[in-house]
């Protein structure tokens, strides 16, 4: 690894020689003051209308020049100097893999850093085993003094719903779940349950909730957030999302006694239905959720650094988080009815998501990790073992866990307007069931899921090919996953 100062001389030392080759022709001459001139008029005229105020105007400046200095063909311009930039500056003497990936990423989070409030995004890309690109932009905090490190933790919020997942797939396994299970078999309250009508009547339910029907989000259980939804109004009134001083048992018990808002089965909706399942899991095993999660998941996996809370020694380590609305708050439209743009601005999340609670468990959100954690059980979902060769889930159970469950009717899947075309789910997450109607580069096969606060990974078994990209900000309309996905899926061959 290269220390810090051999980086900025070897950068210093590389500047200038791309400049030598950028300045070598006179059409480049005439290109590079073209940029300048419709560049310099353009910040003049947006500061004449208050469009744009210095601070805005320096970083307008500052991303082309870095562009135009370390990856001039970006411009246009035919040179070496990427390739000579990726192996000066990051030690890479023989990258096999396609120049364009490290590139495109590179200038994605540059753009995003920029552009869009984000304090700090943590990204790493494998293919065939072997990490292609991996890297980290911005700080954890927002006075900007400690960047973001290989050991810093975030808050997962839904990246902790495919963990619990997995670990009642290992429970099925066992024999001490099945998929057909009727929940009311653990919590009876769930057994008298009816469903809230569109005219407000309450109906009974047609058929038992089952542990299949927790996994896939067809349970007809809400979440606080989603618009237009009677049964959220409710969730939001208990303060459901909001108080995360309640016990997992004590939130399943509460579910329990409100409407579903659909019937079980009949659709996928995005809810509580992994907090429900959790609750099962700690009947089941007998045991606190996260002494069963790592029993089964962490200790085999060596994530040592993923639990429900954090060790005041290691409380350092936490990215802050940023955002515009609460976990349980329904999305705001700008004045245009457009989304609200980001606005980097500081959020205080522990009263929902407390640090140092260490009795806070939760099915759906809940856990604390690292990129390099996460990665160790995103292993499993590509190869259902441990780095060592213990099998975490048999072949048979991965298999099963990747078959998308929903009928047609039922994709595909959205969370309130925002729809995921070709998008299906399985066991543990989205599932993409067919390209021929996706909006983003995929690969039928491909499969995943995201948290709250703009964390993303993805599992392709077919290619080989996985990412995840780490940072906090609660509420984000900039769909920075879903674009870094499609730029890696790009440099397939």
């Amino acid at each position: 690894m290269l220390s810090y100062r051999s980086t900025i001389k070897n950068s210093i030392s590389l500047a200038r020689y791309n400049m030598r080759i950028i300045f070598g022709g006179k059409f480049i001459y005439f290109v590079l003051a073209a940029f300048i001139f419709f560049l310099v008029f353009g910040i003049i005229i947006a500061l004449e209308e208050n469009v744009l105020d210095m601070e805005e105007v320096y970083s307008l400046l500052a991303f082309p020049a870095i562009l135009l200095v370390f990856f001039p063909s970006v411009f246009g311009i035919q040179s070496d100097a990427d390739q000579r930039t990726l192996e000066i500056i990051f030690g890479i003497p023989d990258y096999r893999y396609k120049v364009w990936l490290v590139r495109y990423v590179m200038i994605l989070f540059l753009v995003f850093l920029l552009l869009f409030p984000f304090a700090g995004i943590a990204w790493c890309i494998e293919h065939r085993g072997k990490v292609v690109e991996r890297g980290a932009a911005g700080h954890r905090d927002a006075q900007s003094t400690q960047a973001l490190s290989d050991d810093t933790l975030y808050r997962l919020y839904s990246m902790t719903k495919p963990i619990v997942s997995v670990h009642c797939l290992q429970l099925i396994e066992q024999g001490l779940l099945q998929l057909d299970d009727p929940i009311s078999r653990w919590i009876p309250a769930f057994g008298r349950q009816q469903v809230l009508g569109a005219d407000g009547s309450l109906q009974p339910c047609l058929r038992p909730v089952t542990i299949e029907d927790l996994l896939t989000h067809r349970s007809g259980l809400s979440y606080d957030f989603l618009a237009g939804c009677p049964v959220a109004e409710q969730y939001r009134a208990a303060q459901l999302a909001a108080d995360g001083s309640r016990s997992l048992q004590e939130l399943s018990e509460a579910l329990a006694t409100m409407p579903l808002a659909h019937q079980p089965g009949y659709r996928w909706y995005y809810s509580y239905s992994t907090d429900v399942l959790a609750s099962i899991i700690e009947k089941v095993s007998d045991k606190p959720l996260i002494d069963s999660l790592a029993g089964a998941l962490f200790r085999p996996l060596g994530m040592s650094d993923t639990a429900f809370h954090i060790r005041q020694e290691n409380r350092h380590r936490l990215a802050q988080m940023f955002g515009q609305r609460e976990l349980g708050d329904v999305p705001v439209a700008g004045v245009s009815g457009q989304p609200l743009a980001n606005q980097l601005r500081v959020m205080d999340v522990d009263a929902s998501y407390p640090v140092s609670d260490i009795n806070f468990a939760r099915g759906g959100i809940g856990l604390y990790s690292t990129t390099d954690d996460y990665r160790r059980f995103m292993s499993v979902l590509m190869h259902g073992q441990t780095p060592s060769g213990e099998w975490i889930l048999s072949r048979p159970m991965l298999d099963l866990l990747w078959q998308n469950r929903l009928s047609e009717s039922q994709m595909p899947i959205a969370i309130g307007e925002k729809a995921y075309p070709g998008y299906g789910w399985g066991l543990m997450g989205r599932v993409m069931a067919g390209t021929s109607v996706s909006t983003r580069l995929s690969a039928v096969g491909e499969g995943g899921w995201a948290g709250a606060a703009s964390t993303y990974f993805w599992v392709d078994r077919a290619n080989q090919f996985s990412g995840i990209v780490m940072t906090q900000y609660l509420g984000s309309e900039v769909t920075l996953g879903p674009d870094v996905q499609a730029l890696a899926y790009g440099t397939l061959g």
